[in-house]
C-alpha cells in the first residue's frame, strides 16, 4: 500500500471549544452580492514553504 505520509503538511493549532462569538454581522458579503457564513480557522504550519 502507497502512502503520502511524507508530504502531508504539519499544522499545530491551540485553542479551546466555546460558544460562537457574534460581533456585528455573522455574514460575509460576496461580490456578487450572496451572504456566506465563514467559520474562523487557523494553525502554524511547519513544513510546506
Amino acid at each position: 500500500m502507497n502512502t503520502n505520509v511524507d508530504r502531508l503538511a504539519m499544522i499545530s493549532v491551540v485553542g479551546e471549544v466555546s460558544h460562537p462569538k457574534v460581533g456585528g454581522s455573522v455574514y460575509r458579503v460576496g461580490q456578487d452580492g450572496t451572504a456566506h457564513v465563514v467559520p474562523g480557522t487557523g494553525g502554524i504550519t511547519y513544513n510546506v514553504r
